[in-house]
């Protein structure tokens, strides 16, 4: 009886190790195909492959990784699963050979340039589609940084033409809550039509952050040019009310809207002058009776040059007005253009909700598309997409602009 529940025992361990392998490898290829999916059906890089192995094996150096994958010998190494329980060769989870790895791009803040290694773009250098398809535009792009390794190229032109515009004078309009529940999509699908081709992929519209990224400005950090986003100086409208991050609870009392910056209870109310009703984002009603409201404020703006809302473009606190990224961002801006990163203004009395924009040398805080006072609002603005240069494309220099120290590149 004994030997024979041994064997039990036996069959019911391999059958679990069996088990155990199986679900590995299982797991193992739904991260590659979910890879060879985010790269279009393209095959995997070895770094692709050696990130998600690290996940279930001990680490795989891409060196170690043959150019083609099969159960020849010579065309295959062994795994050892991270708690050294399997050996599982990696031709039992991938087999074929892999994409060509391209030199990715590193952003340099100090110097305000991008490199690969071989190739260096200073933000706000052109580099012009000479293949452009769309009606309107004139293929001129300019470089605005780097995302995951890939180049960042954001249209020359503040305002891009887009299905139904004035061709002539394209300014998008925007209002009401949706649009700032969404982060602004109206714009991302915009410049999503822009990245349809060989060239260029993954379209969006222009972030606070990608601009941020540049000049260094921090809220939280305000007039210091903080990269890193890392400080913790003075915030933004220190000792105003509407201080970034600052808390303001609305209530209707006595037919007036009150506010509290009071965190404490009971707090203490403060009624507004002007204002006698309080409608959130996307209610047409306002509050009432014991019902409040608490918004807290994520406003502000600056100078390119100062980082503060002081003008002063001989500053270079932030970027020099003779650098080509102030060129590329802030300058003869004309009517400002939308980004697509959201924010909450706190007043005495009135809330408002917007997107963020960009105007002549600086950051601003309009863009606003609904008032706690008037309920839904509208701006027009110009669009200016993103787009991601794709990994197989570089960039062929033509010319330097000695004066404005801007080079001009195609694709």
């Amino acid at each position: 009886m004994l030997s024979g529940d041994n064997g039990i025992l036996q069959r019911a361990t391999d059958a679990k190790t069996n088990t155990e392998r199986a679900q590995i490898i299982e797991n193992a290829q739904t991260d590659i195909l979910g890879q060879q999916a985010e790269n279009k059906g393209a095959n995997i890089t070895k770094g692709q492959l050696a990130e998600i192995l690290n996940t279930y094996f001990k680490p795989t150096d891409t060196t170690a990784i043959p150019d083609e994958i099969s159960d020849e010998s010579g065309h295959d190494i062994k795994l050892t699963t991270i708690d050294d329980k399997y050996n599982i060769n990696l031709s039992q989870i991938y087999t074929g050979s892999f994409e060509v790895e391209h030199a990715k791009w590193t952003y340099n803040h100090n110097t305000q340039t991008v490199t690969n290694g071989t190739l260096t773009l200073n933000i706000g250098d052109y580099v012009n589609d000479t293949e452009n398809t769309i009606t309107g535009f004139d293929g001129k792009w300019r470089v605005l940084g780097e995302e995951n390794g890939q180049l960042i190229l954001v249209t020359s032109a503040f305002r891009v033409p887009f299905e139904g515009c004035d061709i002539y004078y394209p300014l998008l309009e925007l209002s009401g809550a949706d649009i700032w529940n969404n982060n602004g999509k109206k714009i991302d699908d915009i410049a999503k039509l822009y990245s349809n081709n060989e060239k260029l992929e993954k379209g969006r519209g222009i972030t606070i952050e990608d601009i941020n990224k540049i000049t260094g400005y921090n809220p939280k950090n305000t007039g210091v040019n903080d990269p890193e986003q890392s400080g913790s100086g003075q915030m933004f409208d220190e000792g105003e009310l509407d201080k970034y991050q600052n808390e303001l609870t609305y209530k209707i009392i006595g037919g007036k809207v009150n506010y509290s910056l009071d965190k404490n209870e009971p707090k203490t109310y403060t009624p507004s002058q002007y204002f006698t009703v309080f409608k959130p984002l996307g209610n047409d009603e306002s509050i009432t009776g014991e019902t409040s409201y608490i918004a807290e404020s994520t406003v502000y703006v600056y100078y390119a040059t100062t980082l503060s809302r002081t003008n002063d473009n001989s500053s270079e606190i932030g970027l020099s007005a003779d650098s080509p990224a102030y060129n590329m961002l802030f300058k003869n801006v004309g009517a400002p253009y939308w980004t697509t990163s959201r924010y909450i203004g706190i007043y005495e009395g009135q809330v408002y909700w917007g997107l963020r924009t960009v105007g002549e040398g600086c950051v601003q805080g309009g863009g606003i598309v609904w008032t706690s006072d008037q309920g839904i609002s509208s701006s027009s603005l110009g669009v200016r997409p993103v787009c991601l240069l794709k990994s197989t494309v570089t960039p062929k220099f033509v010319s330097k602009d000695d004066t404005t120290n801007i080079s001009t590149y195609e694709i």
